[in-house]
């Protein structure tokens, strides 16, 4: 079990040696996360112990911006286990009682995708975050603590960031992101003949809606392997995310709840949508029934079918 005080223990007790590793003192450690209660402090987010993980550290880094007034703490490290191996970096700060996590990176090194470790990682994260911020006051002057991200996804390389990060609960960080993520949709379905109006792309705010999107025309990924349309753009689309720590009902964590849940066979792919809107969803069935029909793409009547019978199920056209 993990000492209730012993971050800075954590991280002195698994620091690599060698050239290119740089740390800041342990006291200085200390000091930085000495504003942290000690019943937060035991859910440090990187101890993957329990989880069967090791993680290392290369780099541990206090730096200052704005004349030395801003102090962060650069963390880069790994996270192994047999047959797998992840590299992370990630940029804490604190605005007065304001604690801020910017996810600069995770990298998978070793292992195959699909054990969704991308969760995992967030989940502890958001249980730091939420513990902390439930032993202080918020208001306006002491805001919620938040997660930060870039979704990155790279057409020339292989990372999907835009499209991993969109089904873990994130909002776009402006309106400015989700502005350029309905123009390059638009784009996007439009030159694979898929028309979307002005009404209908103002049925997309947010990141999950993107990412879910499906009206039966199946194209092809980055990777070259078949997909819907929204998941293929957003693997080649990056963006910029944020998440809170406030308003925990908010649909796109809803979603990201049940997708974490849910291993994501074939027949349970249609889980995550129970958590989207109505009118999101009522589009999304007009447009499968224009394009799934005229594109040739499955048998209507068999696609037509089995997504009934997982609407009925899920009883999400009724709200």
């Amino acid at each position: 079990m993990k000492e209730a005080s012993a971050i800075e223990e954590h991280i002195y007790n698994h620091i690599m040696l060698g050239d290119g590793c740089r740390y800041s003192s342990y006291n200085a450690l200390a000091e930085f996360f000495s504003a942290v209660p000690e019943e937060a402090r035991s859910l440090w987010p990187y101890d993957f112990s329990a989880e069967g993980y090791k993680t290392s550290y290369f780099g541990a880094q206090l730096f200052s911006e704005q004349l030395g007034f801003d102090r962060k703490l650069d963390l880069r490290f790994s996270i192994a286990a047999p047959q797998e191996k992840y590299t992370a970096r990630v940029v804490l700060s604190f605005d007065d009682e304001q604690l801020q996590i910017r996810q600069e990176s995770l990298i998978r090194d070793e292992g195959t995708a699909g054990g969704n470790f991308a969760g995992l990682f967030l989940q502890k994260q958001r249980e730091f975050l939420n513990k902390y911020d439930s032993l202080r006051r918020i208001n306006r002057y002491n805001p919620p603590s938040e997660l930060l991200i870039q979704a990155d996804s790279d057409a020339g390389r292989q990372t999907c960031g835009g499209y991993v990060w969109a089904n873990q609960g994130f909002d776009f960080a402006g309106v400015s992101e989700l502005l350029a993520a309905r123009n390059g949709f638009r784009r996007f379905a439009g030159d694979r003949g898929v028309d979307l109006s002005e009404k209908d792309l103002r049925l997309f705010t947010k990141p999950c809606h993107f990412s879910a999107f499906n009206c039966g025309v199946v194209v092809r990924d980055k990777a070259g392997r078949k997909a819907g349309l929204g998941k293929a753009f957003m693997m080649e689309h990056s963006w910029f995310g944020v998440w809170k720590t406030a308003n925990p009902d908010a649909e796109e964590k809803k979603f990201a709840d049940i997708y974490n849940r849910e291993k994501l066979s074939p027949e349970r792919r249609f889980g995550p949508l129970s958590a989207l809107n109505s009118a999101y969803l009522r589009m999304v069935r007009r447009l499968t029934e224009k394009y799934a029909r005229e594109k040739g793409e499955h048998s209507f009547s068999a696609f037509k079918k089995y997504a009934a019978a997982k609407m009925a199920a899920l009883n999400i056209f009724s709200r």
